[in-house]
C-alpha cells in the first residue's frame, strides 16, 4: 500500500493482513490454505507531531496482481479460479472492500469520497493529475453502487480518494474533535489450486 498527499502534512500508511479462518495476523504475510479468506487492512492518520493542518487530496492505493511469498511460493490474483495450470491462486471477493471500523461507535474514520480499480487486462480505470488537481479517467462515488459498475472478480487493485482529511490537533495542540483516520479493507479468497 502507498499514500499520496497533495497538500498538508505527510501521513503515514500501515497495512496488516489476517487469515479470517485461522486467525493468523501479520504486517507482512500469513499462511493461506484452500478456501481461506485473507483480509487486508490499510490504515492512515493525520496525527503526526506538528500536523496541525488538514490533508487535501489524499490517495491510498494497493495493488495485488501478484502476491510475493517466501521462496517459490508467490501467487497471482485474478478471475480464473481454475485448478488447471494457469489458474489464479487468489480471487478478489466482491463486496469485501469497505471502511474498516475498529469497534462500535468509532467516530474518527473519514469516509473516502471516490474509489477506482485496477482491472485485470486493463490497468487503472482512474488516476489523479497533481498539476491540475483533477481526477482523470473513471472514478466512482464511494457508495453502495460502486462495485455494481465493474466486474469485481477482475479487480487486482484499489485506489481510494479523500478530498479532505482533518487534522487530529489544531495549531495550539488541542484536539479538533474531527475524524482524522482513514481505514479501509478488502478480502481475497485462496482458490483450490
Amino acid at each position: 500500500a502507498a499514500i499520496s498527499v497533495l497538500f498538508g502534512p505527510q501521513m503515514y500508511v500501515a497495512k496488516n493482513v489476517r487469515n479470517d479462518v485461522t486467525g493468523d495476523s501479520s504486517a507482512n504475510q500469513v499462511p493461506a490454505g484452500r478456501g481461506d479468506t485473507i483480509t487486508f487492512f490499510i490504515y492512515a492518520a493525520n496525527d503526526q507531531p506538528n500536523a496541525d493542518t488538514a490533508a487535501w487530496y489524499v490517495i491510498i492505493f494497493d495493488t495485488f496482481t501478484y502476491l510475493v511469498g517466501t521462496g517459490a511460493d508467490s501467487a497471482s490474483v485474478g478471475q480464473s479460479d481454475a485448478i488447471t495450470n494457469g489458474g489464479d491462486s487468489f480471487t478478489y471477493i466482491p463486496g469485501s472492500e469497505t471502511i474498516a471500523y475498529s469497534g462500535a461507535g468509532e467516530t474518527v474514520v473519514v469516509t473516502p469520497n471516490f474509489i477506482t480499480y485496477y482491472i485485470e487486462g486493463t490497468g487503472w480505470l482512474g488516476d489523479f493529475n497533481p498539476a491540475t488537481q483533477a481526477r482523470t479517467g473513471t472514478w466512482y462515488a464511494y457508495d453502495a453502487a460502486r462495485e455494481s459498475l465493474i466486474t469485481p472478480k477482475q479487480v487486482q487493485g484499489i485506489k481510494w480518494f479523500w478530498t479532505y482529511v482533518p487534522s487530529d490537533k489544531d495549531g495550539a495542540g488541542t484536539s479538533t474533535g474531527l475524524p482524522y483516520v482513514t481505514k479501509v479493507k478488502y478480502s481475497l479468497k485462496k482458490n483450490n489450486n
